[in-house]
């Protein structure tokens, strides 16, 4: 993913890219992954590489409980 900045008289000052890395297991109901972000000057020249953090996320089911709309009741 690329972000572009801008300043006040709208010319380019630096562009971000993001980089994304995400693995999935192998029965699909968890990733995990880094992230990263590199800075670039407007002629493309890497200012900066900044190392990001990890993540990790497991798939929900998309069923809804049996008890979910008596749930909602409760106020």
């Amino acid at each position: 993913m690329f972000v572009f900045n801008f300043d006040a008289s709208r010319a380019l000052t630096t562009i971000f890219k993001v980089r994304i890395n995400g693995q999935v297991s192998p029965d699909g109901l968890t990733v995990k992954g880094t992230t990263e972000l590199v800075i670039m000057d407007p002629t493309g020249k890497v200012l900066n590489t900044v190392p990001g953090g990890t993540y990790t996320g497991v798939r929900l089911s998309p069923e809804i409980p049996a008890d979910f709309y008596d749930f909602q009741k409760v106020q």
